[in-house]
């Protein structure tokens, strides 16, 4: 049953925050919807409704208005917003908000530096769906981070409850009079929000929670169509709840941006929390992390096109993510959803890798300009990975299957990068980049195959051993093989419909096998490197040559202590990145929902269900078939002495991948630091050690306390038992000041004494100090 609440008027939304005990100063409550703008079209007697955008956001209720809060500054442009952070929450702990939130304030003194105010940023929250939302948040203890005080600070489900009666006891059905069916509307509490460790930061924040749960990319048609459309902020930036900026971090993306215009987006490094030498699963995460960074984003950001910004922490100019292809591309399974089959259902769980490549091949033709993509080393988050085996699983099967589709969406799309209004010489790079993208492409799609290969042709290599013999020797390398090769029929047997948080016991067990397969492995090829004198060979030499290329990478990105923590549980779960998450993923293409999440599949996803499992079937049948028989061909030439130049033909070509990543890596280091853009050399100004502009800046200091102090007394009532010049702060302030009162000490202390409010926690003596100060330098200048 579906309850409908009446709306309430602005007057009646005011009188409600009044009596909850929440004022302009503190928490302001104001129910929201969506603008969209729709297309009506006609065919035959049916009228339909195409959803062309959104156009902002608007209140609800008769004749209402935007209350006067954070939210209507913002609004009205009141001052100008130069950055504004979105973060994307499902029903996750608010603790986790906490620590995001302190990281973004933690900037806040690094902005000042660089000329931003935190009166020019600002903050959305917006939650995915007020179902999951309130079913986690509503049974608040009096301990720990769920209690009423902790949520106190960002909401307040009471205050949704008078303005929606008759959804009292269920928040997820509330409705407001004439909703139809195409309406979205969202709950916000907006604030000056204050940590009480440091509480001279102020932050303007919205916190946002939608009625329905309609996917993270919902949430940012709502932040971007909805938001930033009204707000128009110079620049955006992307953060997921538990990711935590370092102290400067948001700084230097902010500084990349605003110094060269050609940058359309940027995104700093990720880097998993160190939680113990002990697990697993997160320190092998921290050295994976820390290996793309240095590899991988690098060397893709010295060619302008950095194949993906992760929404988790990523920032952008605003005017390059307004208009086509923006809108049409990424935005595509909103704005047309008729079209998501199960290519562009899968292409779209890497939505961010889509709006990469449009923003690339973005054509502006007045001014005509061009835009391009870069990664900032020195900017740097922290977040919680997963640290669970089965978590990891079913979050690396969106990442790989994302990221497969979208690589083949980029080669398919390759030729708006043509059509757009790079220079021909940029557009050469790009199509240089697009042959690497082609070469790691076929190297993806064979890792299973090729990862077996390796395995089987160190146990054939073994000492002793012989292709005739029928020795135990021979006998016990076969055995090693078919269960090896039974893992991997047991690892897709088990992939194949079901979720592996069921599972956990299993699949820790064949984390196990697997990492005693690769220490075992590792072994086998030091012995027959050993007993072949190969340490003279070729082969030697490219391995030696490939470790240096790694180590020197390693050290010029300052990463030996991140690799350190966990370069031998990454080479322990190897196998299981490789085969257990490939496969998996593999396993599972007709899943197209958040993986992370208890995301339920939409009506038509439904009704299409079967479809997706057919499309699943044949890409799998293709790919289990392509990589046996790749396999299978490879190992029978081997044994024939037949497939060596075949063996060293896909080692050469692995070590020029790893080379070319090497040399792109240390072409980065040194275009950052000749880079013609201040911030990613120092965007935190340091102050001239100089007596001079330390008293100038204290001067300028004292004068803005004195009259902003002079403010604050402006309007009080005057002490009616006398006309002295401390029953008038203005004018008492004033004067002294302006050094024409002779008595001025006298006046001041008087006027402190008689006028302040002891309650309001200023500092007194310390504001008598300063405006004596201020007045004596003045006199001094008069002199």
């Amino acid at each position: 049953m579906e309850f409908q609440g009446p709306v309430l008027s602005s007057r009646e939304l005011e009188d409600l925050n009044q009596s909850t005990g929440i004022d302009d100063r503190k928490i302001v409550y104001q129910p929201i919807r969506l603008k969209k703008l729709y297309e009506e079209s006609n065919e035959g007697e049916l009228r339909q409704a195409k959803l062309l955008t959104a156009n902002g956001i608007e209140p609800i209720g008769i004749g209402s208005s935007f209350k006067s809060n954070i939210l209507s500054s913002l609004l009205n442009k009141e001052n100008e917003t130069k950055f504004l952070i979105f973060i994307s929450m499902y029903n996750e702990d608010l603790s986790m908000l906490e620590k995001t939130l302190s990281g973004i304030m933690r900037n806040f003194k690094h902005f000042k530096n660089v000329g931003v105010e935190p009166a020019n940023i600002a903050c959305v929250v917006i939650s995915d769906g007020m179902k999951a939302f309130y079913s986690k948040h509503k049974n608040a203890n009096n301990h720990g981070e769920n209690s009423p005080q902790s949520k106190s600070k960002f909401f307040n489900f009471e205050e949704i409850k008078r303005a929606f009666p008759l959804a009292y006891d269920d928040l997820s059905n509330c409705r407001f009079a004439g909703q139809t069916n195409d309406d979205e509307f969202a709950h916000t509490f907006t604030q000056n929000f204050v940590f009480p460790e440091n509480p001279d930061e102020e932050l303007q924040l919205i916190f946002c929670i939608k009625q329905e749960n309609r996917r993270k990319l919902n949430s940012h048609f709502w932040f971007l169509h909805g938001f930033c459309k009204m707000i128009d902020p110079k620049f955006v930036q992307f953060l997921d709840v538990g990711t935590i900026p370092n102290e400067n971090a948001l700084v230097y993306l902010y500084q990349a941006l605003l110094n060269d215009e050609r940058i359309a987006g940027c995104c700093g490094e990720i880097a998993p929390i160190y939680t113990g030498w002990k697990n697993l699963v997160v320190n092998a995460q921290i050295v994976e992390y820390k290996f793309s960074h240095t590899f991988e984003k690098s060397f893709e950001s010295i060619f302008g096109y950095v194949s993906v910004l992760p929404g988790a922490f990523s920032a952008y100019r605003w005017e390059a993510l307004q208009g086509p292809p923006i809108e049409e591309d990424y935005f595509k399974p909103i704005l047309k959803p008729e079209l998501m089959n199960p290519y562009e259902s899968n292409v779209y769980l890497a939505e961010d890798r889509v709006l990469c490549l449009s923003l690339v091949s973005k054509k502006v033709p007045k001014p005509k300009k061009s835009y391009l993509l870069r990664y900032i080393k020195r900017s740097v988050a922290e977040t919680d990975a997963p640290d669970t085996l089965g978590d990891l699983i079913s979050q690396r099967r969106r990442w790989i299957n994302g990221s497969w589709f979208a690589l083949l969406h980029f080669f398919s799309s390759f030729e708006k990068i043509f059509l757009s209004n790079h220079h021909w010489f940029r557009k050469f790079i790009f199509f240089l980049q697009l042959l690497y993208f082609g070469v790691t492409t076929v190297f993806q799609w064979f890792l299973i195959g090729s990862f077996f290969l390796i395995f089987a042709f160190t146990v054939r290599n073994l000492p002793n051993s012989s292709e005739n013999s029928e020795s135990d020797l021979f006998t016990a390398q076969n055995i090693i093989l078919i269960i090896y090769s039974s893992m991997l029929l047991m690892t897709l047997l088990t992939s194949l419909g079901t979720k592996p948080q069921k599972i956990s016991g299993l699949l820790y067990t064949f984390t196990f096998i697997y990492g005693i397969y690769m220490i075992f492995e590792l072994a086998l090829v030091i012995m027959y490197l050993y007993d072949h004198n190969f340490f003279l060979s070729w082969v030697c030499i490219l391995a030696i040559q490939t470790a240096a290329a790694m180590i020197i990478n390693i050290t010029i990105n300052c990463s030996f202590k991140s690799i350190f923590r966990g370069i031998f549980q990454y080479i322990f779960l190897t196998p299981t990145f490789i085969n257990v998450f490939l496969i998996h993923a593999m396993c599972n293409l007709h899943d197209c929902t958040w993986g992370t999440r208890p995301d339920n599949p939409t009506e038509k996803e439904k009704e299409n269900e079967e479809d997706f499992k057919i499309f699943r079937t044949y890409w799998l049948m293709i790919w289990v078939f392509t990589n046996t028989g790749f396999a299978y061909a490879l190992n029978f030439l081997h044994k024939n002495n037949k497939g060596e130049g075949y063996v060293y033909a896909m080692a050469a070509a692995g070590f020029f991948i790893l080379l070319v990543r090497f040399l792109g890596g240390i072409v980065y280091i040194i275009q950052e630091w000749f880079y013609d853009i201040k911030s990613l050399k120092s965007p935190i100004k340091k102050k001239e050690n100089s007596i001079f502009s330390a008293v100038a800046d204290e001067e300028k200091i004292i004068k803005i306390e004195t009259e902003s102090f002079a403010l604050s007394f402006k309007d009080r009532p005057l002490n009616q038992s006398s006309n002295s010049i401390v029953n008038r702060p203005a004018s008492c302030l004033k004067a002294f000041s302006d050094g024409n009162n002779s008595d001025h000490e006298k006046s001041l202390e008087l006027f402190i004494s008689k006028s302040c409010n002891v309650e309001e926690g200023i500092d007194f003596d310390s504001k008598i100090k300063k405006i004596k100060i201020y007045q004596s330098g003045i006199m001094s200048d008069r002199v």
